[in-house]
């Protein structure tokens, strides 16, 4: 069903960008010719630069396993032949120096991600002009990457204390608990990486989108456009075709939403684009003046 309404809807963009002749001058209509095709080809650069943050993240998790483990040889005091004393605030990560090498890290990267797909919203709707650096972009890399560097590094250090404190109170010895470390680790690389890499990616590609139809004068809303397989969860699905001003928020921070008898907390930030939630794959398409 909603495959058809998407077919029909490019029916009709189509039309729309049609190029009539009038008094021998072509005139062109803007907006999304094809928003499943739209959708596709930000997808690919939402893909392109998702691989390079996670070769980012997998290196800062590397590095912090490394330095983990190197803290705790050092903090091991034998009292006795079968005690062992641990510090375990030592060993927690410093959150005030991870955050900032992890938003210098990443700030690049979401920056060159941001000047490229502005660019393309801006093509797509018919907009010959250049994607500026605007104030808005500034505000967005100034606030982002140490926010999600914030959430990243805490995450960590929770779990590396629920490990460790589970590891002291079972009497292991540093073997145990350096396997303990690893693992967490391991798991930030295999998995975490993706998570955090498709959202950060997803959140500055959605926020260029936006800015793009802002900088082109021409787009007076933004539709929620989700893209409809197997994987797609009732929460997006329910979002597709909903319309809000250029500049409003779907929801604010602190909102609930619930579809049925699921309910998702939105406690992140305000959402005024996709991503919905954690690998969300929606995107926004114009409503044009």
């Amino acid at each position: 069903m909603q495959l058809k309404k998407l077919k029909i809807l490019k029916e009709i963009n189509k039309a729309l960008k049609l190029i009539i002749e009038d008094d021998g001058k072509e005139i062109s209509h803007y907006g999304i010719a094809d928003p499943e095709d739209f959708w596709t080809r930000q997808i690919e650069i939402e893909e392109k630069y998702e691989k390079r943050l996670i070769k980012i993240l997998v290196s800062i998790f590397n590095r912090q396993e490394k330095e983990t483990l190197r803290k705790l040889g050092k903090q091991v005091i034998k009292q006795k032949e079968f005690d062992i004393k641990i510090n375990i605030p030592f060993l927690l990560l410093n959150l005030k120096k991870e955050n900032k090498k992890m938003a210098v890290a990443v700030t690049p990267l979401l920056s060159e991600d941001i000047m490229e797909t502005g660019q393309y919203a801006l093509d797509e709707i018919g907009v010959p002009m250049t994607f500026t650096e605007s104030t808005a972009v500034a505000s967005y890399l100034d606030k982002y990457p140490i926010k999600f560097a914030k959430s990243v590094n805490k995450t960590t250090n929770n779990r590396l204390k629920k490990q460790l404190v589970e590891g002291i109170s079972k009497g292991e010895g540093i073997p145990e608990i350096s396997k303990r470390v690893k693992n967490i680790f391991k798991s930030a690389t295999d998995n975490r990486t993706k998570t955090i890499a498709r959202s950060e990616v997803s959140r500055a590609t959605n926020f260029a989108t936006v800015e793009g139809y802002k900088q082109s004068g021409v787009v007076e809303a933004k539709e929620w456009l989700t893209a409809f397989d197997e994987r797609t969860c009732s929460f997006c699905a329910d979002m597709n075709g909903k319309i809000v001003g250029l500049s409003d928020n779907y929801f604010e921070q602190g909102d609930e939403y619930k579809v049925g008898d699921s309910k998702l907390n939105l406690d992140y930030d305000d959402v005024g684009e996709p991503p919905l939630h954690a690998s969300c794959r929606c995107t926004i398409i114009p409503v044009i003046k």
